[in-house]
């Protein structure tokens, strides 16, 4: 039987999805492993993995992507950022800055405009190149309607905010997030420039919360910051009545219990738009450099403070316009293909597909000497070790936030067995049980879940 391992980079945000993903492809008598971002380099060698699926292919990881891939084991991408660049041809050209495309042994692509962008530039090979769509936005469509629906909520305004570079909540570290920047693509001087105006929207935006909360104190609202947010600066807004802080679940979740959203330069804007949520912008408040032009199609933009105070509590029952949504529902399937809850069952054909083509092998002169030394040291010192001593000399990252649990897991699962009964036979757990005692049981992070048919 085949294994196939899942990368989780954001489990708020991708978990979700990823199972549904991952049910799709055991429901094929696959092996899947869900697998934390930090826990990779250790777990993917322990359960003897036949195929990874990054969860994106950018320059900070390319070295251990030719790790992999000399160890004989197949790697592709479903990028969970997938839509997050501009346009299509930026997304293209952050993919050829890596240089490894043309190694990759499959790619899911969003839309359409991204498949063309890649496929125009000859990145990767088109029998390998998949136009799929991401597997949580299936949760957007009418098949899985009922995932979300909670009795137990009352009528709110959310507000997802979206300002984690100038806002951290696991580093201060204001060069390191400068760096990350600069390693997706950005020169030194857009970095900082753009890191300069995160700050002053961040700023304004708190601002125009406050003011909003303070003004509407019979409306209730619902603060809901990025995952890799700091809550601690919204602490003044939290102090009215009408205002509750909450971090737990999903943005979806959230988006399908709210009765409008309240954002900027924000893509659940996106999410709200495919719920048939109204996604209302502050768009006075953006500098141009941060404006997301999907975002924004999809958004009320207003264009003062007193233009949105005057039209907030009668916005909700504004008839759309079918002409406007028409041309909208073009440009998201452009961007994020059709919202027909099957964009996890052509991403598990892709991965199928990949799985039977032949290994697309990496030249050894492509690997570095400090690649080389790390897998000796996975190797040597193994998973408990290896972070002892790393966490000696480096900074403590965003663990908490990349980790997910069992009951998490077999939560979801329990959920989509109740709306699909293909998935009936299925069942999570540790896969511990099936590793060799010895050499590889030191490598196990003990964390992984795998989803398997009983």
């Amino acid at each position: 039987m085949k294994k196939v391992a899942i990368i989780i980079d954001n489990p708020l945000r991708d978990l979700e999805g990823l199972v549904l993903l991952a049910a799709s492809l055991a429901t094929k008598h696959i092996e899947v492993y869900l697998i934390g971002m930090y826990d990779q380099d250790f777990d993917v060698i322990a359960n003897n993995i036949d195929l990874v699926v990054f969860n994106y292919l950018r320059k900070n990881n390319v070295e251990r992507f030719k790790r992999f891939k000399k160890k004989g084991i197949k790697v592709g991408v479903l990028d969970t950022e997938g839509a997050g660049e501009k346009d299509d041809n930026a997304y293209a050209n952050v993919i050829s800055q890596t240089g490894l495309s043309e190694y990759l042994d499959f790619f899911c692509c969003w839309g359409s405009g991204q498949y063309k962008a890649l496929l125009k530039r000859r990145l990767i090979s088109k029998e390998r190149l998949f136009e799929t769509g991401n597997p949580r936005y299936d949760f957007c469509s009418q098949k899985y309607t009922n995932f979300y629906i909670s009795k137990n909520t009352k009528d709110f305004s959310l507000i997802n905010t979206n300002f984690p570079l100038a806002n951290r909540k696991f580093s201060n570290n204001e060069q390191a997030e400068l760096n990350n920047f600069i390693k997706i693509g950005y020169s030194k001087d857009a970095a900082k420039f753009r890191l300069s105006e995160t700050k002053k929207t961040f700023l304004k935006m708190k601002e125009f919360l406050k003011e909003l909360i303070e003004k509407f104190q019979n409306e209730s609202f619902v603060l809901r910051p990025h995952p890799f947010e700091d809550s601690k600066p919204y602490s003044g807004l939290l102090v009215f009545d009408n205002v509750s802080l909450n971090t737990s679940g999903s943005s979806m979740r959230q988006i399908s219990n709210c009765k409008n959203l309240i954002h900027l330069n924000c893509l659940t804007s996106i999410e709200a738009f495919m719920m048939n949520k109204k996604a209302l912008s502050p768009a006075w408040i953006s500098s141009k450099e941060l404006e997301v032009p999907l975002a924004k199609m999809v958004s009320i933009n207003f264009s003062s403070k007193e233009d949105f105070f005057e039209h907030f509590l009668d916005i909700s029952t504004k008839t759309r316009d079918p002409k406007k949504d028409f041309k909208i529902r073009n440009e998201i399937e452009k961007r994020f293909h059709k919202i027909d809850g099957k964009a996890s069952q052509r991403v598990c054909n892709a991965i199928l597909a990949a799985l039977k083509m032949d290994l697309i092998e990496i030249r050894d002169s492509k690997i570095s000497i400090l690649s080389r030394l790390k897998d000796i040291l996975v190797l040597f010192l193994g998973y408990r070790s290896f972070f002892f001593i790393h966490s000696l000399f480096v900074e403590k990252k965003n663990e908490d936030s990349k980790s997910f649990k069992h009951a998490e897991v077999k939560n979801i699962l329990d959920k989509l067995k109740d709306i699909n009964d293909h998935f009936g036979d299925l069942t999570c757990d540790f896969p511990n049980t099936d590793i060799d005692i010895g050499f590889k049981s030191r490598l196990s992070s003990n964390r992984a879940i795998k989803i398997f048919k009983r």
